[in-house]
């Protein structure tokens, strides 16, 4: 395994989760050798830490031993490398995001369990969950949450400020990973006619933008539900509008929006119901459109960041 570690993170900031598995349990883990000024910290469950940020620079690397002990007090080892990259702050995302929600920062949980994810845009649209999301990872080993598809949902009722809205211009995106059909993923504003905007999959597994109802609904005929992890962007630019996948064009559309920003939801259509089996690392949201460049920066840093 290995995972990257921006070097402005803070002390109890997450690097990553280390897996082990045995047939009569696994109940610990310690790192042995290669952690260098006492870096990082791993706790019971695998959770890998930093202890010392003082000690991370930008390129340095580490290789550490990791040792798994059993109910059996068997012990295994392992190697897990990490990296450290610049500030993504300022190399990794455009200034100005106003909902930035990344699954390795604000995220709370106990015991796995995520009960908030908060907005690290500084506007305050903190997310609040339903049901029991869970902590899991990415394929980069970064944090991800996990949705069941029956009753999990992270979600804002009013209170949500700086989100874009009517037919203003926008750009969103999300490191997403759906593995059932919808509608629902990760949307914003009203479950009525024309007023929402959504990254989703329709009910046939397709990615979608989602605005509500009928020609609202833009379907890119695109798999989506079963295609594992991928970056899905929609930019909406003087009414016109533009899906990606992994950063390449899968639907264009032009049309008029009245996009109302009452409610945030992700891990389920909106209005609560269905629900999606479904993992999210990352929910970004730009009010306008942003250049290509930028989009380009933006997908580059998440892909890099957790797939």
């Amino acid at each position: 395994q290995s995972f990257t570690v921006a070097d402005d993170a803070a002390n109890g900031d997450a690097v990553g989760s280390v897996s082990a598995s045995d047939n009569v349990g696994v109940t610990g883990f310690a790192i042995t050798a290669g952690n260098t000024g006492g870096a990082f910290a791993i706790d019971n469950t695998g959770a890998l830490t930093v202890a010392d940020a003082t000690t991370l620079t930008t390129g340095d690397t580490y290789t550490l031993t990791v040792e798994a002990t059993d109910a059996a007090n068997n012990t295994g080892t392992a190697t897990i490398g990490v990296t450290v990259t610049g500030n993504p702050g300022s190399g990794g995302l455009p200034a100005g995001a106003v909902l930035l929600l990344e699954a390795d920062t604000g995220v709370t949980e106990t015991a796995g369990t995520v009960t908030a994810w908060a907005d690290q845009s500084g506007n305050g649209n903190d997310l609040t969950a339903t049901g029991a999301p869970t902590l899991s990872t990415s394929p980069s080993g970064q944090p991800a949450i996990s949705f069941d598809g029956n009753d999990d949902r992270l979600e804002r009722t009013g209170g949500i400020t700086a989100l874009p809205t009517d037919n203003n211009d926008r750009t969103v995106f999300a490191v997403i990973n759906y593995q059932s059909n919808g509608y629902g993923g990760a949307s914003y504003g009203r479950p009525t006619w024309r007023d929402m905007f959504g990254l989703a999959v329709t009910n046939q597994g397709t990615l979608m933008v989602q605005g509500w109802g009928g020609p609202n609904d833009f379907d890119s005929g695109t798999t989506g539900t079963g295609a594992g992890w991928l970056t899905q962007t929609a930019l909406f630019d003087t009414g016109d509008l533009t899906h990606y996948k992994d950063g390449s064009i899968i639907d264009t559309r032009s049309r008029r929006l009245t996009t109302v920003a009452d409610k945030i939801t992700i891990g389920a259509e909106l209005d609560d119901s269905p629900h999606v089996n479904m993992s999210i690392a990352a929910y970004i949201i730009y009010d306008r459109a942003l250049s290509g460049t930028e989009r380009q920066q933006v997908e580059s840093y998440l892909t890099s960041k957790y797939l």
